[in-house]
């Protein structure tokens, strides 16, 4: 669907395997000739050597005077040949090639790839010598967007995938590039409002578009303190994802979700009961007081606290890391969560599955 990141996922799929990327936006190209490189007039050059071999070069009209001050003459053929785009010259082996929108573009353009998607050839130029891998990204012809039919032929050529927007690999990567923590709380505890399928269960628009989530994200992340700023938010949200996201923005806001403690806090600055203590007052104890407990906002912090140790493990140091695992068992937490915690917790790299291994309180959740 749209606004979901194909394009981000694409992009960003590149730069973890640190190849080369380019994106061709077939929507933004009217003409054929614009993929396959525009045409130049190239003359015939012959020389010919002592022993009668003749060399025969095609050059462009400005380069005649070089080749004939190196002996070159002109022939009496001239032909046209494409030059291909820079984008084909400059793309690095191994790179990913990016069609986006594939299906916007018109049935002209759409003809065109086809044999960029089968062999990486276009007239005039071949990429198939240096490996590049050739995505596209398109939206579902079901009525809904204006896009061209993909037919059995061209649907041969490659490999489909149907993508949803998924609320718990959002807060993964949010966490990576280190979104504002309040929002990645507000998306992990009101995730339907992206998350709605269709009855095909593939299809996954939601009431908002993840791409406008973005956009308010960007806009309301500039508050310092969302309780009094309420009308602010009110107006970005009317603006970009509409009442009833605003609405449950409120109510986070109203159970101070937002307020819910900062994990690098937890991990770095607080001493051990006190991090405890943050984690009490937020969740409550699951053991002490069932009926009390808060399992949604621990729920939360749990995610959190594994996708920030997961992707800040190399800036954690061995205390730190043991802090960490003595929340993990704090009763703010149910077994099922520290189980599934520990579990997660063993693929962060050796040095989390060595001190796991070397606790005993860790071995019933191990090898359960």
């Amino acid at each position: 669907m749209h606004g979901i990141g194909k394009t981000t996922v694409i992009r960003e799929l590149a730069q973890d395997m640190g190849r080369d990327f380019f994106k061709l936006n077939l929507a933004q190209i009217t003409e054929p000739s614009e993929l396959i490189g525009f045409y130049s007039k190239e003359y015939e050059m012959t020389k010919t050597d002592a022993k009668g071999k003749v060399e025969i070069s095609w050059v462009t009209e400005n380069m005649i005077p070089e080749y004939s001050s190196k002996g070159f003459a002109r022939g009496s053929q001239t032909r046209t040949s494409p030059c291909p785009p820079d984008w084909v010259v400059n793309l690095k082996e191994g790179g990913i090639l990016c069609l986006d929108d594939f299906s916007r573009g018109n049935s002209l353009l759409m003809q065109s790839v086809m044999e960029i998607c089968n062999e990486g050839t276009m007239i005039g130029w071949d990429l198939s010598a240096k490996k590049i891998q050739v995505i596209l990204s398109e939206n579902p012809d079901d009525g809904e967007y204006n896009v061209q039919s993909v037919d059995a032929a061209h649907g041969s050529r490659m490999a489909k995938v149907n993508m949803r927007w998924d609320a718990q690999d959002w807060a993964a990567r949010a966490e990576k590039i280190k979104l504002d923590e309040r929002l990645i709380n507000f998306v992990l505890w009101a995730p339907e409002f992206l998350e709605n399928k269709k009855s095909d269960g593939i299809s996954s628009s939601g009431n908002v578009s993840p791409r406008m989530m973005d956009k308010f994200f960007s806009l309301v992340s500039t508050i310092d303190d969302f309780e009094n700023h309420l009308d602010l938010i009110s107006v970005y949200g009317g603006i970009t994802v509409g009442k009833d996201f605003v609405n449950k923005m409120n109510e986070f806001i109203g159970k101070r979700l937002d307020k819910l403690p900062i994990i690098d806090k937890l991990l770095k600055e607080y001493d051990l009961p006190t991090a405890k203590s943050q984690l009490t007052l937020a969740c409550g104890d699951a053991e002490k007081d069932p009926a009390g407990f808060k399992g949604a906002t621990a729920a939360i912090l749990a995610t959190r606290m594994y996708n920030y140790v997961r992707f800040n493990s190399k800036d954690l140091s061995k205390d730190q890391i043991k802090r960490y695992l003595d929340l993990i068992l704090h009763s703010s937490f149910t077994n099922d969560q520290k189980f599934l915690m520990v579990k997660q917790t063993i693929s962060c790299g050796n040095q989390f599955a060595q001190i796991l291994a070397g606790d005993p309180r860790f071995i019933k959740y191990m090898t359960a």
